[in-house]
């Protein structure tokens, strides 16, 4: 009775590492079949393509092709032009086959397209004009005229203006700013005493101050270079103004005649 139970047990025993064979055997054949299937989709697939402006010599004009994309270094090489616009700013580079919206600069940017907003002093062209930190009122570089002030962007007066280098007392300085309406704004004001030291900083990249130091006759100390604020070192002072020949801070009767220059926020 013993030795026939034994027996059982050896059948079933190797019965079931039959059956755990013929599992393993299986899965491996179904990964491998998996394998070759995704290895013939891919060689099926083959490496992307682009539409590019191509140049044929033979017809002697530009047209359209469609190339690998592994092709395309050989391509560039000799002046096609890519048309898939690679950093998807919806614009492709400027080419002869009058494809797509033209103008994109550097089509491996997305921040770089005609239009874009010109940002100060990045020594980028921004927005695919030729230029670079132009002189461009409707864009954060504003004349090169943009600076920073704690913390807060402020926008100075370009030169040119109707009375920009006339002489005027404080009040009569702070109703021109008040009422100064250029190149489509009109929220101008006389800067603050920080302000016109800022500005002073960037005088020479600013441009058009007057910073020669010239004597006004018969006001003791004054000269042509100084330039009204719309404050005092503190609150119920008098008026600071700075001398844009040295930077040098001075307090002044608001009767004399000196230069302004607005800024706007």
């Amino acid at each position: 009775m013993k030795n026939g139970i034994s027996i059982s047990i050896v059948l079933l025993v190797l019965m079931g590492c039959q059956k755990q064979q013929e599992d393993f055997t299986q899965d491996l054949a179904n990964t491998l079949g998996q394998s070759n299937k995704q290895a013939a989709t891919s060689s099926r697939v083959g490496p992307a393509k682009i539409d590019i402006c191509h140049y044929d010599a033979d017809a002697k004009t530009y047209k359209i092709i469609n190339v690998s994309e592994r092709a395309w270094p050989d391509h560039k090489s000799h002046g096609d032009v890519r048309l898939d616009d690679a950093d998807d700013d919806g614009f492709v580079p400027d080419n002869s086959c009058g494809f797509g919206d033209m103008g994109d600069c550097d089509d491996s940017d997305p921040n770089v397209f005609p239009g874009a907003l010109e940002i100060c002093e990045n020594q980028i062209d921004d927005d695919c004009d030729g230029q670079i930190d132009e002189v461009d009122y409707n864009s954060d570089c504003y004349r090169q005229d943009a600076i920073d002030v704690n913390g807060k962007r402020i926008y100075v007066q370009p030169a040119g203006d109707p009375g920009f280098n006339e002489s005027r007392n404080w009040n009569q300085s702070k109703a021109y700013c008040q009422n100064l309406v250029t190149n489509g704004f009109s929220n101008w004001r006389l800067p603050t005493q920080d302000e016109l030291v800022a500005m002073y900083d960037k005088r020479l990249i600013i441009g058009d101050f007057d910073t020669s130091g010239t004597p006004i006759p018969n006001v003791s100390l004054a000269n042509t270079s100084w330039y009204w604020s719309s404050n005092g070192f503190n609150s119920g002072d008098n008026i600071i103004i700075v001398d844009f020949s040295s930077g040098t801070k001075y307090v002044p009767n608001q009767l004399y005649s000196l230069r302004c220059r607005c800024i706007r926020e």
